[in-house]
């Protein structure tokens, strides 16, 4: 793969969103996983400020349980808890997209891989709320760890998301790209961000 950046014929750097293959081996997907399930680990506690905001109190309720069973997942019961309470919660208020991601990260915490479930549920948490923003940053995350077992579809959404959040907190998007493990996922940030310079140095010529 030519690793240089290049441009399209009106002179703007070409998507990132292809420049790494999706193509990896079982072991490489299952190894991305368990780091996956490492990484995120802080995140699960509770969901981020303000990304429960307008739901039911009731949702709310069963998302913060659903958070501590995961915090104390030393079983498959309490995953098992995790994911009726997380559902509880969607019931009330399906528009919750931290809660969507809540679910990807509990089938991929349960199976060590991910799963078709996982996708799906990362999938919806982009229906419901494709700019975030305040569960941007741990969706983004998951996205970019887990980038090299995703479809493009989803790869194309969690772009958009970080771009946004890029335009609205460039400090914490810069933060969030070099924390990344996936070596795959850390590249493709890293091109993101010279991305997104690019064209904010190019919409602001006169």
């Amino acid at each position: 793969m030519n690793d240089a950046i290049p441009a399209t014929s009106t002179g703007e750097p070409r998507s990132r969103r292809q420049a790494v293959s999706p193509r990896v081996g079982l072991a490489a997907a299952l190894a991305g996983a368990t780091a996956l399930c490492a990484v995120l680990g802080a995140w699960v506690v509770a969901a981020p400020q303000g990304a429960l905001a307008g739901a039911s109190p009731f949702a709310y309720a069963h998302d913060a349980r659903a958070a501590l069973h995961m915090k104390a997942a030393l079983s498959g019961e309490d995953l098992d808890d995790a994911e009726r309470e997380a559902r509880a919660a969607l019931a009330l208020s399906p528009a919750l997209a931290v809660t969507w991601v809540r679910l990807a990260y509990i089938e991929t915490w349960r199976h060590r891989r991910i799963t078709p479930e996982a996708v799906q549920d990362l999938s919806r948490s982009y229906q419901v709320s494709p700019l975030g923003p305040d569960v941007s940053p741990a969706r983004i995350k998951f996205v970019l760890e887990a980038w090299p077992v995703l479809p493009p579809e989803l790869r194309e959404q969690a772009f958009a998301d970080f771009e946004a959040l890029w335009r609205r907190r460039r400090a914490e998007a810069t933060q969030l790209a070099e924390g990344i493990v996936d070596p795959q996922g850390r590249l493709v940030a890293g091109m993101a961000l010279a991305e997104f310079e690019a064209k904010a140095a190019l919409n602001s010529k006169p």
